[in-house]
């Protein structure tokens, strides 16, 4: 038996949304790209380059970013494949029956500001990646 997954919410058009970043979610986004560039884009960073196009590194090994404009087809993109994992997880858990939803229907629903809705995607995609860490300092 699985165990109970607990789900992160976001409201979208006046309807709530299960929202869960897991294994599979990074795999369907690294067909698409780099996981380090897809949080990039989505958070709207860019790695500093120097004169001769070189990157540049913070003190701790870290790459130095800056602001840069944020693809907003990843936004909708990390929205469908988040939601639909939480509504596969829910259908599972509760027996519920919704339907996957398609990225073009996610691209019409988001009617929040897409900085609100950038920070909800990105602090689940951390959760993601925090709840790994954890369960590997565990073992």
């Amino acid at each position: 038996m699985m165990r109970k997954i607990e789900l992160n919410h976001i409201e979208l058009s006046g309807e709530v949304y299960p929202v869960y970043c897991d294994i599979y979610v990074l795999e369907k986004i690294q067909e698409r790209m780099p996981i380090s560039e897809f949080e990039r884009q989505l958070i709207g960073r860019a790695i500093e380059r120097d004169d001769h196009g070189r990157p540049m590194y913070n003190e701790d090994g870290s790459f130095k970013l800056i602001p840069a404009a944020q693809n907003l087809q990843i936004l909708v993109f990390a929205a469908m494949l988040m939601i639909n994992e939480g509504i596969e997880i829910q259908n599972d858990q509760d027996g519920t029956d919704l339907e996957p939803l398609t990225e073009k229907y996610v691209a019409r629903i988001i009617d929040m500001n897409y900085v609100e809705l950038t920070i909800a995607l990105h602090h689940e995609f951390n959760r993601c990646f925090g709840s790994k860490k954890k369960e590997a300092a565990m073992n």
